[in-house]
């Protein structure tokens, strides 16, 4: 069985999956990725992937509200405004941002 058990290949059309019943590794084909178009391990997107890790390093340090956010998230924005012919976008990625925004918003009234 696949499920819960560790992948120890690149989700292809096929992986392999560690056997813990058997103590050894099975390929199994893969029907359950969303990497079905294979980039997850195409060469230009692995090197896309690595170059931003050394500009940017593994994530962000702080919420956007206390820090700023990454250019790459304003180019996002700008992207799919100019694409869905709208204004930019809002994109909330902490949990309490929503909070902060919505309710004032509903209510009129500041936190």
């Amino acid at each position: 069985m696949v499920y819960g058990s560790p992948v120890t290949s690149a989700p292809a059309s096929t992986f392999n999956v560690y056997d813990r019943y058997k103590q050894s590794e099975r390929e199994f084909l893969n029907f359950c990725s969303y990497n079905y178009l294979g980039y997850s391990y195409h060469p230009e997107v692995v090197r896309a992937v690595q170059d931003t890790l050394a500009r940017y390093g593994t994530g962000a340090v702080s919420a956007p509200l206390l820090s700023g956010y990454y250019d790459l998230a304003q180019q996002l924005e700008e992207q799919i405004a100019r694409f869905k012919k709208k204004g930019e976008p809002l994109f909330f990625l902490p949990a309490m941002v929503p909070t902060w925004v919505f309710f004032p918003a509903c209510s009129n009234r500041a936190i």
